[in-house]
């Protein structure tokens, strides 16, 4: 019988535990977006990595209702732009998938460092039949094993990491034979997903012309960030929160209030940030 050392065997152990451990904390993530009928969405694709310096991913994209949305258009993300491999393929009005590899012979590109970075952009058309009210899935492919994954720059580690799917949420019309008008209401929407890792989309609407302002808080009432503190025209938006305090530090894991004041209004609500 082949003898097999301690060492060895507690080696593996804490070798498995790591990877275990690196699928929990490494994710890909989509964020969600709003959209009016026959208009175009855009989603990002967004990698958290925490546990390794990425080398390369790849990540297959399905849109579950391919008659009321289609893939259209897609171009990576700034993060990766000096990637030696970028691909988009394969690309159909329902699925795209997204490869990129950060160092090819004889290049020595480095990979990405341990943080948030958009990956890829998905440029999606939504049909003019699409209901208002409708909410349309953008999810991972769950077909096939390491149809989503993250590796070092080695190809040692390889991994399947969390995934977190996003969605379309198509706005309400309000005008007349088709027309789409301002909203009628001034309505903070709540974020998507919630709770969330890395990356939030947080949707609004304003029914008339001001200011507006929208930042996020802690839990004491500190500010953390402002996302938005500008003039806007009445219509429908939607800002990305990447966890990121005013200069650039990653906050912690925990409950966070978001608040839009716009003219004379204001609306608060809450987040659950984890890591």
């Amino acid at each position: 019988m082949k003898k097999v050392s301690v060492f060895a065997l507690i080696t593996a152990v804490l070798l498995f535990a790591n990877l275990a451990q690196s699928q929990e904390i490494d994710s890909l993530i989509l964020t969600s977006a709003e959209c009016m009928p026959g208009d175009t969405a855009t989603i990002a694709l967004v990698l958290n990595n925490q546990s390794f310096s990425v080398g390369g991913f790849r990540a297959i994209i399905v849109l579950p209702d391919s008659v009321q949305a289609q893939f259209v258009y897609a171009y990576n993300g700034e993060d990766i732009e000096y990637f030696d491999y970028i691909n988009f393929a394969p690309f159909t009005v329902g699925v795209v998938g997204v490869t990129g590899i950060a160092s090819m012979p004889p290049r020595q590109s480095p990979p990405l460092p341990i943080g948030s970075h958009e990956l890829a952009f998905l440029k999606i058309a939504i049909s003019e039949t699409v209901p208002p009210g409708t909410t349309l899935s953008v999810i991972f492919s769950l077909a096939e094993d390491y149809d989503n994954a993250i590796s070092d720059s080695s190809g040692n580690i390889v991994i399947e990491p969390s995934t977190a799917n996003g969605q379309i949420i198509i706005g309400q019309p309000v005008g007349i034979g088709g027309d789409f008008s301002v909203p009628r209401a001034f309505e903070l929407i709540s974020n998507y997903p919630n709770p969330f890792n890395a990356t939030t989309t947080i949707s609004f609407t304003v029914s008339a012309a001001g200011y507006a302002n929208l930042t996020v808080y802690d839990i004491q009432g500190q500010r953390v960030c402002q996302l938005m503190d500008e003039y806007l025209t009445a219509g429908h938006y939607g800002v990305v929160w990447n966890g990121l305090t005013d200069d650039g530090k990653a906050v912690a894991s925990g409950i966070y209030f978001y608040r839009l004041t716009h003219n004379n209004e204001a609306v608060t609500k809450k987040m659950n940030l984890v890591k």
